[in-house]
């Protein structure tokens, strides 16, 4: 009986399923074509749409149209009028100023002549002023010639004295004497005088060797330069005048100077001088005469450092004597900073005695102060009331008697690492502390 009303109501909900399914794709169907029916209808607006917009802009287009033939029209009725008005006003014109020219013409020939007449004289006065100018420009080339005349013979008496110089130089004792001369001026410009940085020709130990000068550094070391002039074969090089010569003589006079650097490296010295650098400076008085060298011989400045020799040209050794000089300087600065820093520590010595001596003179201040005060205060509790009564009692006065005042203030105290800003409220608490009238 049950599995019977079971498979009815199964039945039945199948059947109400299907109605269900079948009822609504027949709704859908129905909605569909509704909207098929909406959309076949917007087409139909928006062909029409499209069907009055051309015609709209078929009508803009023929306006457009009309419109530009009728401004071409107007455009070219209106010029054809301003070129008729133009030459009716160029003709009249025309006419006018015909008529003012040919009355107003021997007026402008007399203007013409009254501007040209100025001009022919101020022609006339140039051709004088070039006439002159001409006859100066002559008498001035007769002086210039006389002034190179004259310069040739100053060049020539320059070139015997140049020859001269180089004889001279020529001479081992007088390119001592002026490499050493260029070696003291360049001493003095860098401010290392004789009497303050450097010492001149001084004698090695056991008189062995003396070099040109000794630099005293700043750190109690001494720098040891020599001045050599291997000039020989440089000035007959620059004397020469064939090339294959002059280029032989410029090779001597590399060799030369290398030579000079092995000769000094033998010195040693470093050796020589107490806390002098593992090195010498050989000072050439010229650059054009190390770089002549170096020209010939590139690595000759890296032999010379290996030999322990530092080779230095007056740019170069300015350069050295102008940091020595800043050195001294800076050890002045540093012995004056010290001997400062001395002075700073025996004056605050001698500030925190007088501090001392200073406050036991406020203690003692303050008990005169006090002690003041109490006679004050008992001289007017105690003496002024009796005297009081014995004039009441007709003793006479011979003279008013007047009270002291009591003092208020007591005195300030030294306290070290106060400022001035610090004191002030101490002082006035202190004031306020200060002993009261009995």
């Amino acid at each position: 009986m049950s599995l019977t009303v079971f498979l009815s109501v199964l039945g039945a909900l199948a059947a109400g399923a299907l109605f269900g399914i079948f009822w609504q794709r027949a709704r859908g169907q129905s909605a569909i074509a509704r909207k098929e029916a909406q959309l076949a209808e917007s087409q139909a607006q928006l062909r029409e749409q499209k069907a009055a917009e051309q015609a709209r802009e078929e009508s803009r287009r023929a306006a457009d149209e009309q419109f530009q033939g009728q401004l071409k029209a107007l455009a070219r009725e209106a010029l054809s009028q301003s070129q008729k008005d133009f030459l009716d006003l160029a003709q009249q014109a025309f006419g006018k100023a015909r008529s003012e020219s040919s009355a107003d013409l021997e007026k402008r020939q007399q203007a013409i002549e009254a501007l040209v007449k100025p001009i022919n004289e101020s022609l006339q006065q140039t051709r004088k002023t070039l006439n002159s100018m001409e006859k100066e420009r002559a008498e001035a080339q007769g002086q210039l010639r006389e002034q190179i005349q004259a310069m040739a013979s100053g060049n020539k008496e320059l070139r015997d004295t140049t020859r001269s110089l180089v004889t001279a130089l020529r001479r081992p004792e007088v390119r001592g004497q002026w490499g050493e001369m260029q070696l003291r001026r360049l001493v003095e410009i860098a401010g290392m005088q004789e009497h303050c940085d450097f010492a001149e020709q001084p004698q090695g130990p056991e008189g062995r060797t003396r070099p040109d000068m000794i630099v005293r550094l700043p750190d109690g070391g001494q720098l040891v330069v020599d001045a050599k002039t291997p000039l020989d074969a440089y000035l007959s090089a620059v004397e020469a005048d064939d090339e294959d010569a002059r280029a032989a003589l410029l090779a001597q006079h590399a060799a030369n100077v290398e030579e000079q650097v092995k000769r000094l490296a033998s010195k040693e010295y470093w050796d020589q001088f107490e806390r002098s650098p593992d090195f010498v400076v050989m000072f050439v008085p010229g650059d054009h005469f190390l770089a002549a060298a170096g020209d010939q011989r590139p690595d000759l400045l890296e032999k010379a450092l290996r030999a322990r020799v530092i080779l230095a040209t007056p740019t170069s050794m300015m350069a050295l004597l102008r940091v020595t000089a800043y050195g001294w300087r800076q050890l002045a600065l540093a012995e004056n900073a010290e001997e400062i820093s001395r002075l700073a520590a025996t004056l605050h010595e001698r500030v925190a005695v007088f501090s001392g001596h200073v406050g036991r003179l406020g203690n003692q201040l303050n008990t005169a102060i006090g002690t003041y005060n109490n006679a004050v205060s008992s001289f007017r509790s105690r003496l002024l009331p009796a005297l009081e009564r014995m004039n009441r009692a007709g003793v006479e006065k011979t003279r008013e008697i007047e009270a002291p005042e009591e003092v208020a203030t007591a005195a300030t105290p030294m306290l070290a690492n106060e400022s001035p800003t610090e004191s002030a409220p101490e002082t006035e608490s202190q004031q306020e502390a200060a002993p009261k009238p009995h």
